[in-house]
């Protein structure tokens, strides 16, 4: 059958320069040309997809926050009107309203961070986890004052990561940890890190909380799990799939220790410090 060969032309020549004859020699790359086009239609295929994704994320960032920020300015102008605060009926009807035109904007935000987290390209350089953890407690100041917390941050290592990503991924769990106390407790927070034995570094975050039950310590990674009722604990379900998401990009994984009732600590393992692969894609 047809077959594709690399057809080579080599000169032979004499002591003087002069050319007497050629060597033909011929390499038969019908495998390797088969390979090719296969990885060139997946190529095209993943082009595919990653365009579908864009115009879902266009389409979930723009054409659906617009009406969520409708619908949430109208019920606050009406909020304030008189004729809905004389009737208890309507007003509480409204605040149901406004209630869940808030969650649908901090669910929007969360989902659109999530799914751009696969466009994102890992630029991995030496990141100092002294500073991601001061700066994530500067972020965070109004909920430790609110909530009468107390963050301690022990001596950290450096970590071969990107910094921005390793921030959102702290402060979704330092953010967590305030959140799931209970109201009669002080959250007490504390960020520390130990090397584990293949030279890599284990960061902690440790709480005083409310605890997870055993069978859903891996659950709770999955995208919109929620443990707890929306009332009590607010959310969107998709801050420790964020998490995840991040240590994966990091060659990295994070899993939780708890016990109900007395708290938990999340650990995000990551690799040893090297300076090998600067850059590293999210796809």
């Amino acid at each position: 059958g047809r077959r594709t060969v690399e057809v080579t032309y080599l000169p032979v020549r004499e002591h003087d320069g002069r050319v007497r004859g050629v060597v033909v020699r011929s390499h038969d790359i019908h495998a390797l040309r088969q390979r090719e086009e296969r990885l060139q239609t997946m190529v095209g295929e993943l082009e595919h997809k990653a365009l579908e994704q864009q115009r879902f994320i266009h389409i979930v960032s723009h054409d659906l926050r617009e009406p969520i920020n409708t619908i949430c300015n109208f019920a606050g102008l009406l909020a304030e009107d008189e004729l809905i605060q004389a009737s208890p009926t309507a007003t509480r009807y409204l605040d149901f309203v406004v209630s869940g035109g808030q969650r649908m904007k901090v669910l929007l935000e969360d989902l659109v961070n999530f799914l751009q987290l696969d466009r994102h390209a890992v630029a991995m350089t030496e990141v100092d986890l002294n500073r991601i953890a001061r700066d994530v407690g500067d972020d965070l100041q109004s909920a430790i004052a609110r909530k009468g917390a107390s963050l301690d941050i022990r001596p950290l290592p450096s970590v071969q990561g990107d910094a921005s990503l390793l921030r959102i991924l702290l402060q979704n769990l330092v953010a967590n940890a305030i959140k799931f106390c209970p109201r009669d407790r002080a959250p007490v927070v504390t960020i520390d890190a130990i090397q584990t034995d293949d030279g890599g570094t284990r960061l902690r975050v440790k709480d005083n909380g409310i605890g997870i039950p055993p069978e859903h310590t891996e659950r709770i990674f999955e995208i919109f799990t929620r443990l707890h009722n929306k009332q009590e604990f607010p959310g969107s379900g998709l801050g420790l799939s964020i998490c995840r998401r991040i240590a994966d990009l990091h060659g990295g994984r994070i899993h939780v220790r708890s016990q109900p009732g007395e708290g938990s600590s999340f650990e995000l393992e990551l690799p040893a410090l090297t300076t090998a692969h600067p850059h590293r894609s999210a796809t």
